[in-house]
């Protein structure tokens, strides 16, 4: 069996939803890849985390060797991923952000038409993945006749969810014991949730931490949420250019505002669910975490690995000697939605996560691929989620994984999950940061969103959102 069959053979037993077989013939001799080196940069994950793939690989490869890089400050590793491959160097498979591939994809190797079609990619990931994950190929052969290519493959989709303080909810909801599910009712209900009083910051308890910007460390993920609840087009048709304040309507009727009025409302004294301000917690990252931790909010919206970050700050609390919730009492629901569930209008949920891909530059494009393909196998795929808790991108995975008492919610949002891709998230989210601190300081304009659109589309090259 000659290397292209047998790469064909492992990748197809693998994205294809049936059991693993056998990846060589029997008694094929294993290639000898000594001297042949791959380098992998990804965020976060240990070590300990990739090694067993890394190891099990080998053992079919002999001779190979797989260098893993791990990074942990998110600004650094992006930076230090792009200033590389701009260089022609970098490593061979990458780790990137779903927001980044429409306008990235040309600076990496697509996935090898032979190792599996669209058709099978799509059913075998979730929908998002087609979505964020797949693009017109850049540099299509004369003779080709499916001109899209598969750029990525996820390991996980985290998605963002509500956690809560089932407490709270017992004391001052007890005939529903949970948040509700629609942002309407969130709105009505927190004054029964929040606790006023006379200090510096006027609150005792918070219902739930929306408002604000400095303060949250996901407020900028929350807007691209409630946009995509509202059926609010981030951009035009072809993604040249962002139009989500641009449906002409007053401000009244304009969806956009409405949106963003109804997020600040939270932060605004006027308004009867006032429950948040940028007094409540220091402006540094995961503070309103903290003030979850402590008992301080009722109700925060995170992603899956949200839950280990208040696990930990209880356990930083109580070694300081300060009083925190139980961990019995933090419990999370699906995020709330804009309208009713028997209204039978579209459900949404923000994906925020990364993908494998190949880098342009690598040497060993195919041998790279496999690598992924191997790691996204449907028995590692379930090692991959009992290491890191981040929930399942494969399809056949869903069932199983929903089930799970803390993370199955985040799993059972990922059929209706969605992203918005970007030129420049950095950018983008110093831009709506500006916008509601300025809504906090002097009160909402229509021609304030008006602006935050045109600095967004300041970034926007000529050819639009994806490098074609």
């Amino acid at each position: 069996m000659n290397k292209k069959v047998l790469l064909v053979t492992l990748i197809i037993s693998s994205l294809l939803i049936i059991p693993a077989c056998r990846t060589k013939a029997p008694g094929t001799p294993l290639q000898d890849y000594t001297g042949v080196e791959l380098t992998y940069y990804k965020l976060h994950d240990n070590s300990e985390v990739i090694s067993p793939y890394i190891d099990e690989f080998i053992k079919t490869h002999p001779g190979l060797k797989i260098n893993y890089r791990k990074f942990t400050d998110q600004e650094n590793y992006e930076t230090t991923i792009l200033n590389e491959m701009a260089a022609g160097k970098g490593p061979d498979i990458i780790s990137m952000p779903n927001t980044w591939f429409a306008s990235n994809y040309q600076k990496t190797t697509p996935l090898p038409q032979e190792f599996a079609s669209i058709d099978q990619y799509d059913q075998t990931f979730v929908s998002i993945a087609s979505k964020d994950l797949i693009f017109e190929d850049y540099a299509p052969s004369t003779d080709q006749e499916e001109t899209r290519r598969i750029y990525g493959i996820p390991l996980h989709v985290n998605t963002l969810a509500l956690f809560y303080n089932k407490q709270h909810f017992e004391e001052k909801l007890p005939q529903r014991g949970r948040p509700a599910g629609n942002w309407n009712q969130i709105r009505e209900e927190t004054p029964q949730l929040t606790l006023k009083n006379t200090s510096f910051t006027g609150l005792q308890r918070s219902a739930i931490a929306l408002g604000t910007a400095n303060n949250i460390s996901l407020a900028t993920d929350i807007i691209y949420l409630l946009l995509l609840q509202g059926e609010i087009s981030f951009y035009n048709q072809s993604l040249t250019a962002a139009i989500f304040s641009s449906d002409g309507a007053a401000a009244a009727d304009n969806k956009a505002f409405n949106i963003i009025d109804f997020y600040t409302s939270f932060a605004s004294e006027s308004k009867p669910n006032y429950t948040w301000n940028k007094f409540v917690t220091s402006d540094a990252p995961g503070q309103e975490i903290q003030a979850f931790a402590k008992g301080e909010v009722s109700m925060i919206i995170g992603y899956p690995e949200t839950y280990q970050q208040i696990l930990g700050q209880i356990e930083v609390l109580k070694n300081q000697g300060e009083q925190t919730i139980v961990k019995d009492n933090i419990r999370i629901s699906p995020i709330p939605q804009i309208t009713t569930e028997e209204s039978g209008s579209k459900k949404s949920t923000y994906a925020k996560y990364y993908a494998e891909t190949v880098s342009r530059n690598s040497q060993h494009s195919e041998l790279a691929w496999e690598f992924i393909v191997f790691m996204a196998q449907q028995e590692n795929a379930k090692k991959y989620f009992e290491a890191t808790k981040k929930p399942t991108s494969r399809r056949d995975l869903i069932e199983e994984q929903s089930k799970h008492p803390i993370y199955g919610v985040f799993v059972s949002q990922i059929g209706y999950a969605e992203s918005i891709p970007m030129v420049n998230a950095e950018k983008y989210r110093e831009i709506i940061t500006t916008l509601i601190n300025k809504i906090n300081t002097s009160g909402l304009q229509q021609t304030d969103i008006k602006l935050a659109q045109y600095q967004i589309n300041q970034l926007i090259p000529t050819e639009g959102v994806i490098n074609k």
